[in-house]
């Protein structure tokens, strides 16, 4: 059945996962998985969308973000934002961040498993030997990667 909810992802054609794969992600008794079909939250975070691509085989190669098989369309958009920290939590390096603005511009270490803090605008990985600017439409159009602005 398909979901209506803005925040449910649904796959048809995923294999389900082992129970330790994202077991915080699959909750059987709200995300039936039926007939192959699997449903899970939309990622938030780039811990989590590590445990939904797991699916498809990520590895880093000559410090690019790579998959064996393609991961489903919906997520794309995501990874275009939190490839970075998908690729630390992958090699076990550190995952940085910066902004824009004399108060955020020192480089800072970041969480894979939080949000992406206020006035973050350039994210990296440790060793990278540049900075990946995130697109100023990322904000408006997957607000649930990033923490509130303090106000």
């Amino acid at each position: 059945m398909p979901t209506t909810d803005p925040d449910i992802v649904q796959y048809a054609s995923v294999p389900a996962p082992a129970p330790t794969t994202a077991a915080e992600l699959f909750d059987p008794g709200e995300h039936p998985v039926k007939c192959g079909q699997i449903r899970v939250r939309r990622p938030t975070t780039a811990a989590e969308l590590l445990a939904l691509v797991e699916l498809f085989g990520p590895t880093v190669e000559d410090g690019a973000l790579v998959f064996d098989r393609d991961p489903p369309a919906d997520l794309l958009a995501a990874l275009r934002v939190l490839h970075t920290g998908i690729r630390a939590a992958l090699t076990g390096r550190k995952w940085y961040g910066c902004g824009s603005t004399r108060k955020t511009a020192a480089p800072r270490p970041l969480d894979p498993s939080d949000l992406i803090p206020p006035g973050i605008t350039l994210l990296c990985v440790e060793g990278d030997q540049r900075w990946d600017r995130i697109h100023p439409a990322a904000r408006l159009d997957l607000p649930r990667l990033f923490a509130p602005e303090d106000r």
